[in-house]
């Protein structure tokens, strides 16, 4: 009997993220979906890309691209990641885009809208969610990293502590606005595990950072945000509203603001519900497209990686 489940040769799965492993920001890290689904994934070949430095001639038209998380599209005119996106579409007719975000779509400061060109086709994508909701009528999926497991552990553990901040380092040294005395601070270069214990110690959270003010919200915490956030996109558009303050430093403002800001105890399940479903038609897509996993090719290809990173070091001495 014919079978007809015969496999496309070196047929891959693709994880483009945003950025690599050597840069340290928390939130683009953790922001890939193939952190909460390897278990699905694990006997497929995988092969793992960094936007800034995709591996083209490893993408093949019936292999399954999933490009995501962070806000990789628009983000910004000298670094565009929409040139590299664009270009895997062109290579592969599987592409997924999973919670990415709008960095940016204008420039504040100088009341332009900078070059993004080429603009991304939405329709070329086989499936795609993006993490800002109610914008431009895209299908709104957030930010992988809602399926993280130590959510619930930070949502379910009770604060010991009234108040912290997740600035960056230069924010509280360089501008003073956002110097809160004697309040714990941490950056978002931490490491993650860190993150997530610090804002389930805390029952308010004060940031500027994008996945800072998400995973607070995701933990039930009370979230503010510097009004200077407020001309960034990215803040206006997460599917809850952003308490805004003008002066944190000013403790009137500050006071009334935490008076003011409420929790949003039912966004963790919409979340994670919203990822699920969106990763059942991921399951769909790559049943559909190779529909016998096969993780041969990834083998060979990481033998070929240690045997390249070897010769650089030898190279080098």
């Amino acid at each position: 009997m014919e079978n007809k489940l015969v496999p496309e040769m070196f047929q891959k799965i693709h994880f483009v993220r945003i950025i690599d492993f050597n840069y340290s920001n928390t939130g683009d890290i953790f922001s890939s979906p193939l952190m909460y689904t390897q278990n699905f994934f694990k006997n497929y070949s995988v092969i793992t890309h960094n936007l800034s430095s995709v591996r083209y001639t490893q993408i093949s038209r019936n292999d399954v691209v999933i490009i995501g998380g962070g806000g990789l599209l628009n983000y910004n005119p000298w670094f565009n990641f929409n040139v590299a996106i664009s270009k895997i579409v062109d290579l592969c007719d599987n592409v997924v885009l999973w919670g990415a975000g709008f960095n940016s779509t204008y420039n504040w400061k100088k009341g332009t809208v900078p070059d993004y060109s080429p603009k991304i086709d939405f329709s070329r994508f086989a499936l795609y969610g993006i993490r800002d909701k109610d914008y431009c009528g895209h299908n709104f999926v957030p930010c992988a990293s809602s399926m993280s497991p130590l959510l619930q552990k930070a949502y379910d553990a009770r604060p010991s502590k009234k108040l912290g901040t997740i600035l960056r380092e230069d924010e509280v040294r360089d501008e003073k606005r956002l110097y809160l005395e004697g309040v714990e601070n941490i950056t978002h270069y931490n490491n993650y595990t860190t993150v997530m214990d610090f804002i389930a110690d805390h029952e308010y959270i004060v940031t500027t950072s994008y996945h800072g003010a998400l995973w607070a919200t995701l933990a039930n915490r009370k979230v503010i945000v510097p009004s200077g956030m407020k001309g960034g996109f990215k803040y206006n558009f997460y599917g809850f509203p952003v308490k805004f303050v003008d002066d944190i430093t000013d403790n009137k403002q500050l006071s009334k603001a935490m008076g003011e800001v409420q929790s949003h105890p039912q966004v963790l399940e919409e979340f994670r519900c919203r990822n699920y479903e969106f990763f059942e038609q991921v399951k769909c897509l790559v049943h559909k497209v190779i529909p016998i996993p096969d993780k041969s090719y990834e083998y060979f290809y990481r033998q070929n990686e240690a045997a390249e990173h070897y010769f650089k070091l030898t190279r080098n001495k």
